[in-house]
């Protein structure tokens, strides 16, 4: 609330509309609208791939406080919930040396997350089945 923002349905967009909206975007959320309590499963299983995403794309994020974020990228986004989401929104505004730091961050992880990287570890754990 109070932040103004675009939304995107994944489901309705091909991947060069996927790849062009990460294009624009300058700060993520990854944040469930709804209670985490009725995710609370998912979270669990949660394969991170919002953050991903992100970190693909250089983009510093607001996550929910979910485990595979903290695997994933704790150094690229800042964990919040709901309620304080626009707390954090406005302190990536605001502090540039944090907004700065954290894109860095997700340009140095990037290519963990390429297709390169992913189809050569793919390859390997084929490989040693």
């Amino acid at each position: 609330e109070g932040i103004e923002h675009d939304f995107y349905d994944v489901r309705r967009m091909t991947v060069n509309d996927v790849i062009s909206a990460h294009r624009r975007i300058g700060i993520g959320l990854n944040i469930r609208a709804r209670g985490l309590r009725k995710y609370a499963h998912h979270m669990e299983i949660n394969s991170g791939i919002k953050l991903i995403n992100c970190i693909g794309f250089g983009i510093p994020s607001i996550s929910n406080d979910e485990p595979a974020y903290h695997e994933i990228g704790e150094d690229c986004t800042l964990f919040t919930d709901l309620e304080h989401c626009a707390d954090k929104v406005y302190q990536l505004q605001t502090d540039c040396q944090l907004y700065r730091a954290m894109r860095e961050n997700c340009l140095h992880k990037a290519s963990l997350f390429h297709i390169s990287s992913i189809t050569c570890k793919y390859k390997a754990l084929i490989k040693s089945l």
